[in-house]
């Protein structure tokens, strides 16, 4: 429980500093960028993917760390089990015709889980790094956009 405890205080950090996302060529072995177009408006769907994310945080390990609903932009943390972590956000826009477009992006924050101390200083001279993060940058985004009604945009 203290190596727990030890990344929620230094994974704050390390989601600001993102260190795993540095490098282009890097960061496409263990992130994921989408763009989704819902149905209803911007407000509409902060509401109902608020609800969804914290419905779902104990079962799937998130955490709510930003829900702005005036710029509707929707930030989680999720820990794996080993205590990387890995950063999901959302940016709710309206589209292009009508309804909603979410512009999207899920990562791992770094090589190095934030449960050892100085993580995000040990990640930021370890950015160019690689490592994969075996598809789940885009299958936790498929999960959100799938059960909330979304459609992968094709731009």
């Amino acid at each position: 429980m203290a190596n727990c405890c030890f990344s929620q205080c230094q994974g704050p950090f390390q989601a600001w500093l993102r260190p795993g996302y540095w490098i282009p060529g890097v960061r496409n072995l263990h992130s994921c960028r989408q763009t989704w177009d819902l149905d209803g408006t911007p407000s509409e769907n902060f509401d109902r993917l608020s609800h969804f994310i914290e419905e779902n945080e104990r079962q799937q390990n998130w955490i709510l760390r930003q829900a702005n609903s005036d710029t509707h932009f929707i930030q989680i943390f999720t820990y794996t089990p080993s205590q990387w972590l890995d950063v999901t956000e959302i940016q709710l826009q309206p589209g292009p015709q009508s309804g909603t477009r979410a512009v999207c992006k899920s990562f791992s924050s770094g090589f190095l889980p934030v449960c050892v101390p100085g993580a995000p200083l040990w990640n930021a001279l370890l950015c160019f790094v690689p490592f994969s993060d075996m598809g789940l940058a885009r299958k936790r985004l498929n999960r959100i956009c799938t059960e909330n009604g979304g459609r992968l945009s094709k731009l």
